[in-house]
């Protein structure tokens, strides 16, 4: 389910009806986004980030974008240096790094996938996804 609201102030409003959500700045300083609890309180189970395109909100382990429409994403490009392994005799294998370039990249979050590993999920512009196990990944550049 995709959840979207014209403005971030919109979102706000949505997310905070009783004006119970205050920034919490030591943990925004440590995630490097804007990250509200209640109360300010970071032992709750309940964080809204703000990311800019998107307010993921996390509850009870459990993460939901709102997306916001109005603002267009800022979008970078993003080379993905994958770990491939190759057998090169029957007993000796190496590893090697491949790229993959994705444009239009408007963010990325860390998160268990679908097989309950951690991984890194990137979204794109247009509104799809690729994500990678982060033993995959050898590393990630932004242009």
């Amino acid at each position: 389910m995709s959840i979207k609201a014209s403005t971030r102030e919109e979102a706000f409003r949505f997310l905070d009806r009783k004006k119970v959500l205050k920034e919490n700045r030591e943990y925004s300083e440590r995630a490097g986004y804007p990250t509200y609890f209640p109360y300010g309180d970071s032992s709750i189970d309940y964080r809204v980030t703000d990311l800019g395109c998107r307010i993921e909100v996390v509850r009870d382990g459990e993460a939901q974008n709102i997306w916001i429409l109005d603002e267009e994403p800022k979008s970078v490009t993003m080379t993905i240096g994958l770990i491939e392994t190759k057998k090169v005799l029957s007993s000796i294998t190496i590893n090697e790094v491949k790229e993959l370039t994705y444009e239009n990249v408007v963010g990325f979050v860390y998160e268990a996938l679908d097989d309950g590993k951690p991984g890194i999920i990137y979204h794109i512009k247009d509104g799809t996804t690729v994500s990678f196990h982060v033993n995959e990944i050898a590393y990630t550049l932004m242009k």
